[in-house]
């Protein structure tokens, strides 16, 4: 067992935690693992847990009712280990990451409906705001798109090459 060192004030008062404190950091850890219990494996795996963690947890998933009500105090005890502040800024990443996906997609599909209403003046608006973007794949992009009926295909690629220089936009402001 570990032995509890106790720290003391210049008075010689002991100072004790703060006992609401931990009891709202011990309701948040149970919380994040019930979480983890009921979270696809895909999404827990961004999460980079420790390995005893992640298979906690899937035994956990395994159990149910009450059993897995004690099992989720487990794995809180667990996550304790770890800190719930290296949990919740791991999970404000991930939601950041998310949110900056989403991001990129609404404004390459911005783009997408411009190309195909006005694609002469977005393309030159594009290439300014993007100067490393690859002129060559969308302008014949625009262009199969101007010649083509098969439509659908050719937007989802332009699409797809928009979303690809804004991330690489990301990439180039993460350098500086």
């Amino acid at each position: 067992m570990k032995k509890k060192v106790k720290a003391y004030t210049d008075d010689g008062y002991v100072i004790r935690p703060n006992k609401t404190a931990l009891k709202r950091e011990h309701q948040a850890l149970q919380n994040w693992a019930k979480q983890f219990l009921a979270m696809k494996p895909e999404k827990l795996a961004k999460f980079m847990l420790p390995d005893d963690v992640q298979k906690s947890i899937a035994l956990g998933r395994k159990l149910v009712g009450n059993a897995q009500d004690r099992h989720a105090k487990y794995v809180a005890k667990q996550l304790a280990e770890l800190g719930l502040d290296t949990i919740e800024a791991r999970a404000q990443q991930l939601q950041n990451q998310e949110a900056l996906q989403q991001r990129f997609h609404s404004e390459a599909e911005q783009w997408c409906q411009r190309l195909l209403d006005a694609p002469e003046q977005t393309l030159s608006r594009f290439f300014e705001q993007f100067p490393w973007a690859d002129r060559q794949q969308l302008r014949q992009l625009v262009r199969a798109l101007q010649k083509s009926s098969k439509h659908d295909k050719i937007v989802e690629q332009l699409r797809d090459t928009i979303f690809h220089t804004l991330s690489q936009q990301t990439d180039w402001l993460n350098a500086l």
